[in-house]
């Protein structure tokens, strides 16, 4: 797919307006609630994207060619189908990730994502996130809400960063110490 293919299936999927003419000139795009089961290899090609919504569709992946997105920073992934968040994450500078309502078993690739300054992984099958996060990491905003975390005191020393943090609705029966 090319420039102008990628543009027409932007176009029949109404995300843009007819003032983009250009894939250089889109920074945000909008594809929630398409029932998108899968995004097109050239979604690579949109090389200024800063802000992506895929909320709402039936991806369980995302193409190779997504790393190439080196400026976004923004992403909504939230009410798909992903089990494990894409390897693809660990070479992108992300700050903000919503992965809400999927079926997430596994976010280990986060560890290689120490950009990342809010994180949502709420409402998902998550029974652990031991070695999820990276010592040295820039996560203020942390949701892991409706889980079914057990236990969260290894997290204390990787989590010093951060000023919100909601672990309600877990299987986890005290606080540890580092919570005051």
């Amino acid at each position: 797919m090319n420039d102008a293919k990628l543009l027409d299936w932007l176009y029949e999927q109404k995300a843009l307006n007819e003032k983009i003419t250009a894939l250089e000139d889109i920074t945000r795009l909008d594809l929630s609630g398409r029932k998108l089961q899968k995004l097109p290899a050239a979604i690579g090609l949109l090389e200024n994207l800063v802000a992506l919504n895929l909320s709402h569709n039936e991806l369980c992946d995302l193409p190779a060619s997504f790393g190439d997105l080196q400026k976004l920073a923004n992403l909504d992934i939230r009410r798909n189908r992903f089990k494990t968040l894409p390897e693809i994450f660990a070479s992108m500078q992300l700050m903000s990730l919503n992965a809400s309502f999927n079926t997430l078993e596994d976010i280990a690739v986060l560890q290689r994502c120490a950009s990342l300054r809010v994180l949502d992984v709420s409402a998902n099958a998550l029974r652990s996130v031991k070695g999820c996060f990276a010592k040295e990491n820039e996560l203020r905003t942390l949701n892991l809400a409706a889980n079914l975390l057990n236990s969260f005191e290894d997290l204390c020393e990787v989590l010093t960063n951060v000023e919100r943090l909601n672990i309600s609705d877990n299987l986890i029966k005290e606080l540890p110490h580092c919570i005051s």
